[in-house]
C-alpha cells in the first residue's frame, strides 16, 4: 500500500468512528430524555429507580420496538 492508500483508509476509519460516536450520542440523548420524561408524566415513578429499575438499553429497546439485551 502506498502513502495515498494508507491516508485514504485512515480517513475512512475516522469517518466511521465519528459516525458511530454521533449515533451513540444520539442514543444517550434519547435515553436521557425518556428517563427525565417518566417522572413528570408519571409522578408515581418518582424514586422508582429502587423499585422499578430500567436500564437505558431497555428504554431504547422499548422505544425502537426491539428486545433489550
Amino acid at each position: 500500500m502506498n502513502d495515498a492508500d494508507v491516508s485514504k483508509q485512515i480517513q475512512q476509519m475516522v469517518r466511521f468512528i465519528c459516525q458511530e460516536a454521533e449515533e451513540k450520542a444520539s442514543e444517550i440523548s434519547v435515553s436521557a430524555e425518556e428517563v427525565s420524561f417518566l417522572p413528570t408524566r408519571f409522578p408515581c415513578l418518582l424514586g422508582a429507580s429502587r423499585s422499578f429499575p430500567m436500564r437505558s438499553s431497555a428504554l431504547l429497546a422499548a422505544r425502537s420496538g426491539r428486545r433489550a439485551p
